[in-house]
């Protein structure tokens, strides 16, 4: 009985199919190279001028599902752009 019910498994997991229901970040996409059954792989990529923050991938698992993801793109040099910014209206009015 356990080797009938780990076939059966098996074989639901091979023709399990996850579909592209990924979330993309924003300011990035999602990938599925592999494809979206079982064991597959989705990318993520963010657009020039971000930076990937968290996973960079997730998996199709057996039940259908794709394994929990965290993922976000953010800005190169916000920081700087918010303090360049700052300083050139502190400039401009000479007070702040």
């Amino acid at each position: 009985m356990f080797m009938c019910s780990r076939v059966q498994t098996v074989l639901f997991s091979y023709w399990t199919d996850c579909g592209d229901t990924v979330t993309a970040p924003h300011n990035g996409n999602v990938t599925y190279d592999t494809g979206t059954t079982f064991s597959s792989v989705a990318q993520f990529k963010c657009d020039e001028g971000y930076n990937l923050t968290g996973d960079g991938s997730t998996v199709c698992l057996g039940d259908g599902y794709w394994q929990d993801y965290n993922v976000s793109c953010t800005i190169i040099g916000k920081i700087f752009t918010f303090l360049h910014g700052i300083e050139s209206v502190c400039r401009h009015n000479n007070s702040f």
